[in-house]
């Protein structure tokens, strides 16, 4: 239910014609990400490593405000999320019948639910690519891989520091979810490197 909650209130923001309250949710967002961060201490070069996610984080939810300030913004916004939430969805289910595991970094990823990711998140794209109105320039199948790759990369690079740390979950935003960073783990690679390929 607490996810429900999460992702409808995540599209609200962003459909919202006042910026401000994607402004505040999103600073949110970035607080309680880095207050998680900062509750990491126990990995070689903390420090370094706390400069960096910092940076990292910060960085990647400035741009998801650059986002959606551009043309036809929300329209851009609303696929990335989608596809990274298909994208979690289907490695999720497809993979909690995997037997095949391909990382040390996050045990339960397996490669039946890295197959179910890329299908469900470019079944995602070509659904929204039918759905988008004609002015917005969207290639599937390239966009969904571009996303699916980078939000299962940005998934692996925080469930390692974790690991270092000993942490199951990064804090307590969605009871029985997690913090705000394992919310958000798939965005914050996904982000960038989306506004990279498409919005440029």
């Amino acid at each position: 239910m607490s996810s429900i909650i999460y992702v409808f209130f995540f599209i609200y923001v962003i459909l919202h014609n006042n910026p401000t309250l994607f402004y505040l949710f999103t600073s949110m967002l970035i607080m309680g990400s880095i207050l998680e961060v900062i509750k990491f201490k126990k990995m070689p070069f903390k420090n370094i490593v706390h400069i960096f996610l910092i940076i990292y984080i910060t960085t990647s939810l400035l741009i998801l405000i650059k986002i959606k300030l551009i043309e036809h913004g929300e329209v851009l916004l609303f696929i990335l999320l989608s596809q990274i939430w298909a994208s979690d969805l289907g490695g999720y289910l497809i993979g909690s019948f995997g037997k095949y595991h391909f990382s040390q970094i996050s045990p339960n990823k397996t490669y039946e639910g890295l197959i179910g990711s890329v299908i469900f998140c470019v079944t995602t794209g070509l659904i929204a690519q039918a759905l988008t109105p004609s002015y917005v320039e969207i290639k599937a199948i390239k966009t969904s891989c571009i996303i699916c790759v980078s939000s299962i990369l940005g998934d692996l690079i925080m469930s390692k520091i974790k690991r270092l740390n000993h942490k199951q979950n990064s804090g307590f935003f969605l009871p029985g979810h997690g913090g705000f960073i394992d919310r958000l783990d798939s965005l914050f690679l996904a982000t960038p490197i989306y506004y990279l390929s498409i919005c440029i």
